[in-house]
Order: structure tokens, then sequence, then C-alpha cells
């Protein structure tokens, strides 16, 4: 059997269903007037459970059109629109996730478990705390050699504001505040940083979903060198960051703890410190 013709006996089977269904609903009241109008209780041998059930429906419908309040009319409704032929109730519904009139290309919601209509991407919001461990840094030009990038601790938010459509994505800002601390080969050093994220997340896989943005941050902090008294400094970073995360609930969309990665190409300057290079970083959070 090809895939067209099992597609079309899918469509078939369903639409049987359908019409079963709706001949419970409008024979239920008065399933002895059918009796009595001659109309059969079972397909007739050789006759198809489809064809059975539309001439069933058909002969409800004319009989019941003359009795005033025999079955409501929702169901007669349904009943014509499947003996006409009109496949569309056999077709899964309309995405929910689409907002402003915009459809979805998601077609794998289970019955029930999907968002409620009036949800939106843009009800999503993240809080995490983060660990990182910054590339190396230099001091100068270089030629102090390289000093452990040390750690960096974090608190970001993550806001969606606008969904992508026909994409299961959306356009997200974000905040972020840090501290990065250096102890190493007599340099010590700490700083405190607002960051700003401006990116693209990506949640077809539900469960999983991407980020990819970039991003700048600018603070303050105190910088001592091997030697040398401590002074306060400006601290500023700027890179690309990209991070995926799993949401602890049936859907990507649902509320629940969140554990992350992110990996960041950055570049970093205080005083005399420079670095640069990739950033891991862990992240644990929640979805509101």
């Amino acid at each position: 059997m090809t895939r067209g013709h099992s597609r079309i006996a899918r469509r078939a089977a369903v639409r049987a269903n359908l019409l079963m269904m709706a001949w419970a609903l409008l024979a239920s009241p008065v399933a002895a007037e059918h009796v009595a109008a001659g109309v059969s209780a079972a397909p007739i041998a050789g006759e198809s459970t489809l064809a059975w059930s539309r001439a069933q429906t058909s002969a409800r419908v004319g009989n019941g059109a003359a009795q005033d309040g025999a079955f409501p009319a929702s169901a007669q409704r349904i009943a014509a629109t499947i003996s006409s032929g009109d496949d569309s109730l056999s077709r899964p519904p309309s995405d929910p996730l689409g907002h402003r009139g915009e459809s979805s290309s998601r077609g794998n919601y289970l019955a029930g478990l999907g968002p409620p209509s009036s949800w939106r991407f843009e009800d999503i919001q993240d809080v995490r705390i983060s660990f990182a461990l910054p590339p190396d840094v230099d001091i100068g030009a270089g030629d102090g050699g390289d000093i452990d990038g040390g750690t960096r601790l974090g608190l970001q938010y993550i806001q969606a504001f606008r969904s992508i459509s026909q994409l299961e994505a959306y356009w997200f800002w974000g905040s972020e505040v840090s501290m990065h601390v250096i102890d190493d080969a007599g340099v010590q050093a700490h700083a405190v940083a607002l960051t700003g994220h401006l990116g693209i997340a990506y949640a077809e896989l539900q469960v999983v979903h991407f980020e990819a943005n970039p991003y700048a941050g600018f603070g303050g902090g105190r910088f001592r060198g091997d030697g040398a008294d401590a002074s306060s400094s400006l601290f500023s970073e700027f890179g690309f960051r990209l991070g995926a995360f799993w949401t602890g609930g049936l859907f990507a969309y649902h509320e629940g703890f969140q554990l992350g990665l992110e990996v960041r190409l950055q570049r970093s300057r205080m005083d005399d410190l420079r670095g640069s290079g990739l950033m891991p970083f862990l992240l644990a959070g929640y979805r509101f």
C-alpha cells in the first residue's frame, strides 16, 4: 500500500469513527423510532462500515429533521459535515501556541497535554544561577605570562518578548549580575558586572531548548598586582553565547526546574588584566 493510500485509509477510519460518535449522539434519544423507520442496525453483507455509517446518518438527519428537538443542532451540523465528505474534522486541531492569529508548525502535542489557548511564548521567564571558569588572563601586553582566570558566579534572568511565526522559537532579552574572582601568581582581583543579553531561543525539542545571543557587560572592582597596592578599576566584557537547557516539565513551556550548559566566546578587561577565550558554564534555575 502506498503512502497516499495509507493516508486515505487512515482518514477514512477516522471519519468512520466520527460518524459513529455523531450517530450515537443522534440516535440515542430516539433509537426505537429508528427501528420503526426501517433503518438497519448493522451493515449488510458487502457494505462498508463507512458507507453504512453515512447511510445511517443521512437517514437519521432526514427522519429527525421534522422532529423538533429530537437531537441538538450542533449534532446535525456535525453529521452534515461528515456526510458531505469534508475531512476537516479528521485533521488535527491548529496549534494553540500561535498568537495574534499566527499558526505554528508543531503538530505533535498529546491530547489534553498542550498549553492553554491563552498561552504564549511571551509568558516565559527563566531565573538561573551560574558557575563558570573564565579563560586565563594576561597582564599588560602579555609579557607577564598566563594567570588563572579564576571563577565566576552569576544570577541570570531571561524574558521572552516575541514569538517567531511558523517556528517553535522566540526572541528574548536578559540581564545578568556576576562576580568574577582571580587569585593567582600574586595577582588578586575581583569585579562585579551587569551584563545584557539579546538573542533567539529555539524550542522544537520541547523539554530541551537552545539559546544564542551576543552580550556585553560593564562593572567595577579592585585589582592588586604582585607587590603593588590595590586600586579600583573598571571591568568590561563582550562576546557570544550558546546554551542548551532542560526544563523539568512535560514540555519546554511548562513551569519547572532547569539545568543548562553554556559556552561563551569572550573578551574581558580590568585594569591591566586582559582575557579572551572560551568560558564554560553550569546553570540551574527555574522557569516561571
